[in-house]
């Protein structure tokens, strides 16, 4: 399929992303949406609207047991907002990587949403699965080359046409898709990105198989060895680049009833009442417009 023919079939399958009953939005991405991108500081597993002067560099073993409790063998960042932001549409991380061990990296992303004590709100993620996070993305490294006419800033089009294998210690750049997605973050709340060698792990109180809990999106012939090694600040602007909307949203006075979540599916938006959120007590409370997910309303 032509790079033009897929990004027209991914926003024809809905043909309007609906954001509160008195009004739709007919262009997607959004007119309006500013790119803002976060740079990563390894020094502290900060990401900031400013990149840091220094480079820095975290390490994280790809092979290791994984566990949602826990950051071993994975990398973390987040990003405290100090204002009410809604993020809609795609993201990308961009990130400068290394292997000391093989040839070949495999990496995963978890974009998660915390409140402002530093606990996860889960949401619907993947067809509808309860207890998910805001978006996922994934790359192999050898796949990293880049159609330049079909990629667009917020986009990356990979050609898929030939292996760009890797020396040991070789620094390159990459460029991850993020699926697209919608959530509201208010003032204190946090954006945290999990960087790792294979699936970011579903919470451990999912009532499903420990199978099914490990591999999400079953992706599991991996080609990890060793360290994986990610460059930030200086010369290597890793990044997440996100959707911005609306970035100034009023903490109050936003009325529930008219408030929809919208999620990303394989390039799909799908919505979900208000009323149908409220009224799940396994849910916690995160829509577009309301109480941003805190879990309490605040």
């Amino acid at each position: 399929m032509k790079c033009g023919s897929r990004r027209l079939l991914t926003w024809r399958l809905s043909s309007r992303l609906r954001l509160r009953n008195a009004e739709c939005e007919n262009d997607r991405p959004i007119a309006r949406t500013r790119y803002v991108p976060l740079y990563l500081d390894a020094s502290n597993g900060s990401m900031n609207k400013a990149a840091a002067k220094s480079p820095s560099i975290i390490s994280y073993d790809s092979a290791a047991a994984l566990s949602a409790l826990s950051n071993n063998g994975r990398a973390v960042f987040v990003h405290r907002f100090d204002r009410g932001t809604e993020l809609t549409g795609y993201m990308k991380l961009k990130l400068w990587v290394s292997t000391d061990s093989s040839d070949d990296m495999d990496l995963f992303i978890g974009v998660h949403k915390l409140d402002r004590r530093g606990v996860e709100v889960h949401l619907p993620d993947f067809n509808h699965i309860e207890n998910g996070r805001v978006a996922s993305g994934w790359l192999r490294v050898s796949h990293r080359e880049l159609d330049e006419r079909c990629s667009t800033p917020y986009q990356p089009w990979l050609k898929h046409e030939r292996l760009l294998k890797l020396k040991p210690g070789e620094i390159v750049p990459v460029e991850i898709e993020i699926w697209p997605s919608s959530t509201l973050f208010r003032s204190g709340e946090m954006l945290q990105v999990t960087i790792q060698g294979s699936e970011v792990p579903r919470p451990p109180l999912m009532a499903l198989s420990a199978e099914h809990t490990a591999n999400r999106y079953e992706h599991k012939e991996l080609v990890n060895r060793g360290q994986h090694m990610i460059y930030c600040g200086g010369q290597y602007d890793s990044h997440l680049l996100v959707p911005v909307d609306w970035p100034t949203l009023p903490e109050d006075g936003l009325r529930r009833e008219q408030a929809l979540h919208c999620i990303g599916y394989n390039g799909r938006f799908k919505t979900l009442p208000i009323g149908e959120i409220l009224h799940q007590p396994n849910r916690q409370r995160n829509c577009i417009r309301c109480s941003g997910g805190s879990g309490d309303g605040a």
